[in-house]
């Protein structure tokens, strides 16, 4: 066995799928290998795993989105003398991270400016702002950003192919067009600024509740100042879509589809093309890669959980048994035994008393020290002369009922402020996009794109695309591993192609059939079918109707075009054929004598 180039470390970080079906180094359909001015349109939305999967993996991710929080509470909660500094760090970093994946992919430089840029601007606002006010503000922009990505990426699958290019136009022309188009908005979009307006109003409501003047000294419960908010935010959603539906006459969305919808919306977020295939043709969100749409996510869904953690810091939640103390000083409190020994002396006898009792109450109480001799009598001293003050130490019982009771703290904090800003984060998302993501959702079918059900508009697409390179491609499939086409140029065909497969395995219908279908619907070339089996007419019958099919296309678009006529030509006793006279071809006609001759001698052996 031939020992492999490639270093034993290698495997550690190559890809765990196969890169068998990738094409071939000399094909020039690769994206580095594509002209400079070519601009490939085919838009296939790739789908790497089942839709079963996907739904795990956007679980999974939400699971592990709540893990920067966890190791967030801890710190928190075992570093409080640092809480502050740890807000203020993670504020900066949170916001340079966002800077840098909000940045345009290249060049790298770029993308450093963005962060530093980002830093900059953070420091800028601990300067103006306290430091609730500034996570809250720069979470709000996070929050609206991600929110419009959202519904963006949403709209661009459901415009990607099989969708006809004229209508995919459209529909991404009247989105570019939603925060000014209100007589011809797009289906969904109507009033699509007020679902912003909408988070803003409730950004603006968390604002006004805790910078009140009275509300420091309530018991603050952030919980219950969630969910009424978050009730009439939905509520209103709701009521804004029965109304946009009426006054623009379309049938009104629900509450139960918008809340499915959503979810295929998240599970296409975090699932769609996660193997980040670059071949080509395939669909590319304008909301950025998988990775950059995961890190939007999950640096907002942070940003909003330092900023219910830094109100909980400045005001922490009080216990039942705590009180308002009063800011006069509190009267002395005597004794009845005093009180009757105050009513007998005179009144400036009885002030200098009460002064006196309450400088001697303010004094703290001496330490009690063991007695210096042990001759001299002290409750500190046994009768045996032995210190009787000795260090007493917590059962061991105690001291791991006080560990886990710190743990649980610790898991409350997190529970508490973490699913608190994912409920928020999901709150405002709702809010912006559930009425088009539930219109222009892809919905949750597992089936792939590439079907036969779709294969006539896929052709379709690269047929009339722009980009000559493209154009001039045939699509065979789509790639085992990850769904991403394969486009191969029409000139590989030129030379000699060879389809292999078990019997019964589809290689006529699979491979063959589309491939000849292609070729005929460019109109460029003749196609010449040789059926030694002859055992199916599927392979007939398809041809026919393909040929005059594309016969009136270009018919239609040019009256005097010859068509494309269908003629077969059997030896089998019985059946009709035509004849043919190769001799009568046009290409003869422009060869000289001596090669018609060897041309004819090489045909007849």
């Amino acid at each position: 066995m031939p020992k492999s180039d490639h270093p034993w470390w290698r495997k550690f970080f190559s890809k765990s799928w196969s890169r068998t079906l990738r094409q071939s180094v000399d094909n020039p359909l690769q994206t580095e290998r594509l002209p400079a001015d070519a601009a490939p349109e085919f838009d296939y939305p790739v789908q790497s795993e089942s839709r079963a999967a996907s739904r795990y993996i956007t679980f999974k991710a939400c699971l592990f989105t709540l893990l920067p929080t966890a190791v967030f509470a801890v710190l928190v909660r075992c570093m409080t003398f640092l809480a502050t500094d740890l807000l203020v760090l993670s504020f900066v970093s949170s916001v340079a991270y966002l800077a840098y994946h909000l940045a345009p992919p290249e060049p790298l430089l770029r993308k450093l400016a963005f962060a530093m840029a980002g830093m900059l601007l953070s420091f800028l606002l601990l300067t103006l702002l306290p430091l609730t006010m500034a996570c809250c503000s720069v979470a709000t922009i996070g929050i609206l950003i991600l929110a419009d990505r959202f519904a963006t990426h949403c709209i661009s699958l459901a415009t990607a192919a099989p969708t006809a290019r004229a209508t995919a136009f459209e529909i991404r022309r009247l989105w570019c067009d939603r925060f000014a188009t209100l007589q011809r908005p797009l289906r969904g979009a109507e009033l699509y600024p007020f679902g912003f307006i909408t988070v803003l109003l409730l950004v603006s409501f968390w604002i006004q509740y805790f910078q009140a003047v009275d509300r420091p000294r309530d018991p603050h419960n952030l919980l219950q100042a969630f969910l009424w908010p978050s009730a009439l935010t939905i509520g209103g959603t709701l009521l804004v879509e029965i109304g946009v539906a009426f006054l623009y006459q379309r049938r009104p969305t629900s509450f139960l589809q918008m809340i499915p919808a959503l979810w295929c919306a998240l599970v296409d977020w975090h699932c769609y093309n996660s193997r980040e295939s670059s071949a080509l043709g395939i669909h590319r969100t304008p909301a950025g890669s998988n990775a950059a749409r995961r890190r939007l996510l999950l640096g907002v869904f942070f940003l909003w959980f330092l900023v219910f953690t830094s109100i909980h810091a400045q005001f922490p939640q009080r216990h039942q048994n705590e009180a308002d103390v009063a800011d006069a000083p509190t009267p002395l409190q005597l004794t009845p035994v005093e009180q009757h020994y105050v009513d007998h002396l005179s009144e400036s006898d009885a002030e200098a008393y009460r002064r006196d009792r309450a400088a001697a109450i303010a004094i703290p109480r001496p330490r009690l020290q063991p007695a210096a001799t042990s001759g001299a009598y002290s409750p500190f001293t046994s009768t045996d002369g032995s210190d009787a003050a000795a260090t007493i130490f917590a059962p061991w019982y105690t001291q791991l009922l006080n560990v886990a009771y710190q743990f649980f703290l610790v898991i409350y904090f997190f529970l508490k402020l973490g699913l608190l800003a994912a409920a928020f984060t999901a709150t405002a998302i709702f809010a912006a996009t559930a009425r088009v993501v539930t219109i222009w959702n892809r919905g949750s079918s597992d089936s792939r794109v590439f079907n036969t059900a779709n294969w006539d508009h896929l052709v379709a697409r690269i047929q009339n695309s722009s980009d000559p390179t493209e154009q001039n491609s045939l699509i065979l499939g789509v790639n085992a591993a990850d769904d991403s086409p394969v486009l191969v140029p029409r000139d590989v065909f030129r030379e000699h192609a060879h389809i292999l497969g078990d019997s019964g395995s589809g290689k006529t219908s699979l491979g063959i059939m589309p491939l000849m279908m292609q070729l005929l619907r460019q109109g460029t070339c003749s196609v010449i079918v040789i059926d030694l089996k002859a055992d199916d007419q599927v392979l007939f019958e398809t041809i026919s109707r393909e040929a005059a099919a594309v016969g009136r296309r270009f018919q239609s678009l040019e009256p005097e075009h010859p068509g494309f006529p269908f003629r077969w030509f059997t030896t089998e006793v019985g059946r009709a054929t035509y004849a043919f006279n190769p001799l009568r071809q046009s290409f003869l006609q422009n060869l000289r004598d001596d090669q018609r001759t060897d041309l004819l001698t090489a045909a007849l052996g």
